[in-house]
């Protein structure tokens, strides 16, 4: 299987900085960064402190795949008991760009309420949701969805940041990006038990 190309958002400031050519997808600017530099060389929020990227593999057709993330109530098959993650938004949920979702979960007991935007939506392709309210001061999710080798190639790139300066990067140097990559660890395993795929065909970053 050959995974060549890496897709992220690319900020309007930065369209032209990466390697490779530029597209266009629901209004959003991309780069196809090849064979060398990571989503990461690519992605809006450059300054942001914090990165998290993900590509899986799977043995499913692009449609599946993709209204399988579309529909907001899959989150909580998707995400850590610990967490006890509730969609408060009344479903089903019709996705759109600008639509807004309420949850509820609990970070290390805390309950916390968690509004996000849907500030891209491009079926099947990509979409993005924006934090408006929750932990982070910055949480942006920028999901891709691209048909490879009879199969769908998933990503993920997430620009973050904490709270409360020097102090939240300490915090996320000891404990924050551990709990953010124990997450998508098992969204990574919750997606190969539903669809299939080996864990040899991912990618982090």
């Amino acid at each position: 299987m050959s995974l060549s190309v890496n897709r992220c958002s690319l900020s309007p400031a930065d369209q032209g900085r990466g390697q490779g050519k530029q597209g266009d997808v629901a209004g959003l600017s991309f780069c196809e960064c090849r064979s060398g530099p990571t989503p990461a060389q690519c992605c809006p929020e450059r300054d942001t402190p914090f990165t998290l990227e993900r590509e899986q593999w799977v043995p499913a057709s692009l449609d599946d795949v993709f209204a399988f993330f579309a529909d907001a109530g899959n989150l909580e098959l998707l995400t850590p008991e610990w967490l006890r993650f509730q969609i408060l938004t009344p479903q089903p949920i019709a996705m759109a760009s600008g639509r807004l979702i309420d949850y509820r979960l609990h970070w290390r007991g805390i309950p916390m309420r968690w509004r996000t935007k849907i500030t891209a939506w491009q079926p099947p392709q990509v979409f993005e949701d924006l934090q408006l309210q929750g932990p982070y001061n910055l949480w942006r999710h920028i999901h891709r969805f691209q048909a490879v080798d009879g199969g769908t190639l998933i990503g993920d790139c997430v620009r973050y940041s904490l709270p409360f300066g020097i102090l939240g990067r300490m915090a996320h140097a000891l404990s924050a990006r551990q709990n953010v990559e124990k997450i998508f660890e098992f969204r990574e395993q919750r997606v190969r038990e539903l669809f299939g795929g080996d864990i040899g065909e991912s990618r982090r970053g």
